[in-house]
């Protein structure tokens, strides 16, 4: 029986060998070469034909292996068109002295410039509590001036539609309650909004309803606006009464103007999304870590990113395998959080992968240091996998333990070429490579989980496994580590420990994240920034918030009127300055008035101011001799507004019996 089972065991072993599952089965280094070659050789790793210019710092640093990397080309190349550049010539003393004379200059310019800056600073708030006191005047002024009554059919204001959607809603239940004069005029509001809001016009108090048609961009609209501002028109201007069956049709026209916008978005998303096509993702950083990945994955066990920030690496269970977390040094800032993170992650029983350059803190927790090595050449081994198997006894053996002990029966080498070496010095630890018999890759136990250190993290760019046999090494590094000993003790013996996942920590992943904005704002150097934003906000407050916010009541709408336009001449004279002319204009306009109705026979303007007024003739009469000898070109005197006022209330008061119109003269 016992040949038959020798026999039995011999075929299984040959079936599992030729047919054996990538998923399930161990990292195979012998296949590393072939699987590096096959994906470099993919269109998207340009790293090696047409590598990004110019080449970074991390790059150069790997120049010294492109002559012994034949399949770069492009590479070898870049490299040496970089290191073969010629220095900058040194200075002249002429020049020399041109740049100690541009500090000095500078150097006052930022004087200036503080300056100017405080200046500009001031100027707004001084305008704004000189234009506030100007302001309160103009309050006063205008309360003390009766508003006319507001007719209820009155047409709105279109600045004042900000959601052309509310107004359609008003304008139908306005229509649908029989005010149909102001439903329409609703209608045309909410249409000038919504082509306000696409730009096809500009809505302003100086523009008419026939303006608005002729300016409108949109071709498929003008014609509905045509439609919607003639029937408004002659309703507020044609004493008609609104019919129902135009107010419907003006309905229709207003939603299709209104509602044409989400119909043209949603034609625009269509036509931009039809025919694209992701750009396709290409890799030319010599120093990244894609082949690495794409190596692993043909391997059958992918390195994915860990998708968090490292202080959030939480501890290992009993519920899930282990990880191994590669961390690249060199790449990847720790801060104190992260630091503590991993140490706590390796003490659980976690295998943590460190490469390049030392960390203060975790070379002091773990008790390492590295050195400058002699020589590029690398040797990484690869132990047999250890089995508690009777050899007396091979029907308890499991199979894949007894296909294990057979494939990995004595330890292997892996040697390979790095572009910095660096010595690992460690205390207690197991080397996993060599340099020159020197420990390249050292490993030890903490607390319950692995520590590794890796000189360099060569093994993991781009251009360093172009070369077949670093594509080997790594992987047998990694076939090492995923079989690290299932408890502490056991350096000398690895287990299978298949389902392990790899993760790698990308270079944002060594910061904590924030826990606000502000300090996010802060850990980014903007926190000199942050208050000056803060500061400039306040003072913007203090000259325009307070203004801005104070409560005005809301003015009536009324249709614009000649007496707006006089007293925007009035504001015009009074920020000029130029009252003599405005005294001098007010006082020909109050002659051309006066004289009409003066007695016939009568040429005393001033007698007749003091028989309406009742006041004297010598103050009526130096009021009219100052305001008739104002001149344009006069310089101001100071006294041109009192007198403008003082000519305005005679005037007023001496013909408003005759003339009722007189009554709404409200010069300024």
């Amino acid at each position: 029986m016992r040949p038959a089972r020798s026999l039995a065991f011999a075929l299984t072993l040959t079936f599992a060998l030729t047919f054996a599952r990538n998923g399930a089965a161990e990292l195979d280094p012998s296949k590393a070469a072939s699987q590096a070659e096959a994906a470099r050789n993919e269109p998207a790793m340009e790293f090696c034909r047409k590598p990004r210019a110019p080449l970074g710092e991390r790059a150069l640093e790997l120049c010294t292996i492109a002559e012994e990397t034949p399949t770069c080309e492009g590479f070898r190349a870049a490299c040496a068109a970089a290191l073969t550049k010629k220095p900058d010539d040194a200075p002249s003393e002429a020049w020399a002295r041109i740049v100690r004379a541009l500090g000095v200059v500078a150097h006052v310019l930022v004087y200036v410039v503080v300056a100017a800056a405080v200046a500009l600073l001031l100027v707004p708030i001084v305008r704004a509590l000189r234009k506030r006191k100007r302001d309160l005047a103009v309050d006063e002024e205008r309360a003390a001036i009766p508003s006319p009554e507001p007719r209820p059919d009155a047409p709105r204001d279109p600045t004042t539609i900000d959601d052309a959607e509310a107004a359609l809603a008003r304008a139908d239940t306005l229509a649908r309650d029989g005010d149909l004069r102001r439903a329409t005029n609703l209608y045309l509001l909410a249409s000038l909004s919504a082509l306000d809001r696409r730009g096809a016009i500009h809505v302003t108090k100086s523009r008419t309803n026939g303006e608005y048609v002729r300016a409108c961009a949109e071709e498929s609209s003008r014609a509905s606006l045509r439609a919607i501002t003639r029937e408004a028109d002659r309703q507020a201007f044609g004493a008609e009464p609104p019919a129902g069956a135009e107010v419907d049709r003006i309905a229709k026209l207003a939603r299709a103007i209104v509602r044409a916008m989400p119909a043209g978005l949603l034609l625009l998303a269509s036509l931009l999304g039809a025919g694209c096509s992701p750009r396709p993702r290409t890799f030319d950083d010599p120093a990244g870590t894609e082949l690495l990945s794409e190596v692993m994955k043909r391997q059958g066990s992918p390195i994915t990113p860990l998708g968090s920030s490292l202080a959030k690496l939480a501890p290992v269970t009993d519920d899930a395998p282990s990880p191994i977390v590669l961390v690249d040094l060199e790449r990847t800032a720790l801060e104190p959080e992260a630091e503590a993170a991993l140490v706590a992650f390796t003490e659980s029983g976690g295998v943590l992968v460190l490469f390049g350059q030392e960390n203060h803190k975790l070379s002091e927790t773990f008790g390492f240091q590295t050195s400058l090595g002699i020589d590029r050449a690398i040797d990484v081994s690869l132990t047999p996998l250890s089995v508690d198997v009777d050899d007396d006894d091979e029907d308890a053996a499991p199979l894949d333990a007894r296909l294990a002990r057979a494939y990995a029966a004595e330890t292997r080498h892996f040697p390979g070429k790095v572009a910095r070496p660096r010595i690992v010095r460690m205390s207690g630890a197991r080397s996993l490579a060599t340099i020159h018999g020197e420990p390249y890759a050292a490993a030890k136990t903490y607390g319950k989980g692995t520590v590794v250190v890796v000189g360099t993290d060569d093994l993991l760019s781009n251009v360093v496994l172009a070369r077949p046999e670093n594509a080997a090494a790594i992987v047998a590094l990694l076939a090492e580590l995923s079989a690290v000993p299932a408890l502490p003790g056991e350096a000398n013996e690895r287990r299978s420990a298949l389902a392990r996942p790899i993760r790698i920590a990308r270079p944002e992943d060594g910061a904590s994240p924030p826990s606000n904005p502000f300090s996010a704002l802060a850990r980014a150097g903007l926190a000199r920034g942050m208050w000056h934003a803060l500061v400039a906000s306040l003072v913007l407050f203090l000259a325009y918030g307070i203004r801005s916010a104070r409560p005005r009541p809301e003015p009536a709408p009324s249709r614009r009127a000649f007496t707006e336009h006089v007293e925007a001449v009035g504001a015009f004279y009074a920020r000029a300055p130029k009252p003599p002319h405005a005294l001098a204009a007010f006082s020909r306009y109050c002659e051309e008035k006066l004289r009409p109705a003066l007695p016939r026979g009568s040429h005393d303007v001033p007698a007749f101011l003091a028989a309406r007024t009742g006041r004297t003739v010598e103050s009526c009469r130096e009021v009219w001799e100052r305001a008739l000898s104002a001149r344009s070109e006069d310089s101001p005197k100071g006294d041109e507004l009192r007198v403008l006022r003082d000519l305005r209330a005679l005037v007023v008061a001496a013909i408003a019996h005759d003339d009722p119109e007189t009554r709404k003269m409200r010069p300024s």
